[in-house]
């Protein structure tokens, strides 16, 4: 094992086919860092009227049912797309509320290093939209998110930096995941015309929102990795302006690193 990158890594299911892909990709970067792997399906709620004692009862009955099944559903879901994984090496977890903001949550409370979501968009289309609790997590969660879409089979990572400190951070992110699978690395800087050159490292001229989407397209890359912050000081706005419209927009994975507080 190259490095602890991971320890806990949590995936989100829905049990939709996005889900499921989140899945795989969840259980093969546990396996690759030796990680402990959480599922969590959020079950939604929603302010209701005043209900009687009994009825109240009942309600809290049928939750308990549900609750049961829903377990059952997902360690059969699991287990069918990964195979049988070892007792205490996987945790299902069930909680009902705002999905996006559960999931924030329970990343928090298991001091999660990544959080794994599906990425959904209409088949064939050029343009892949992130579903909209997906978005969320990307944008919102303090954690490093990984937005897990079906993979090209390439074995080809694509880093974008910018040479900013944090971008150092999502380098390092990405040199682990080459060393522990084998996949090949490629370093690109997305920069205006304008900005200096670096050595060792491709560079692209156009707005990095664009321009690292289209190359992920055109090298049909199976993970672009990218940071949250670099220039400016903008902090999380400029997630919300380039590592966002990345996870958007690319047609392959991509791991958005945050800094992972010192243990």
């Amino acid at each position: 094992m190259a490095t602890d990158l991971w320890r806990n890594i949590l995936v989100a299911t829905d049990l939709s086919d996005a889900a499921d892909e989140a899945i795989r990709q969840a259980h093969a970067q546990a396996r690759l860092f030796g990680a402990r792997l959480r599922v969590l399906h959020v079950i939604p709620s929603w302010p209701g009227t005043p209900m009687s004692p009994g009825e109240s009862q009942r309600e809290l009955v049928d939750r308990e049912r549900l609750s049961a099944e829903l377990f059952d559903a997902i360690t059969t879901r699991v287990e069918s797309l990964v195979g049988p994984i070892p007792a205490g090496e996987l945790d299902i977890v069930l909680d009902d509320g705002l999905a996006s903001d559960v999931i924030a949550k329970h990343a928090e409370a298991t001091d999660t290093d990544l959080v794994v979501v599906g990425g959904t968009g209409k088949r064939g289309a050029v343009r892949r939209l992130l579903g909209g609790v997906a978005e969320s997590v990307v944008r919102t969660c303090s954690r490093s998110v990984l937005v897990a879409r079906p993979r090209p089979g390439t074995q080809r990572i694509l880093c974008a930096v910018d040479f900013s400190p944090a971008s150092w951070v999502t380098a390092r992110a990405a040199v682990a995941l080459h060393v522990a699978c084998g996949d090949e690395l490629e370093v690109v800087h997305a920069r205006w015309s304008a900005e200096p050159a670096a050595e060792l490292t491709r560079l692209v001229e156009g707005a990095p929102d664009i321009v690292i989407p289209a190359l992920a397209a055109d090298e049909r890359a199976d993970l672009v990795v990218i940071g949250t912050t670099g220039h400016g000081g903008l902090g999380e706005l400029l997630l919300g302006s380039v590592a966002q419209a990345v996870a958007r927009n690319a047609p392959c994975s991509v791991l958005v690193v945050r800094q992972q507080r010192q243990r």
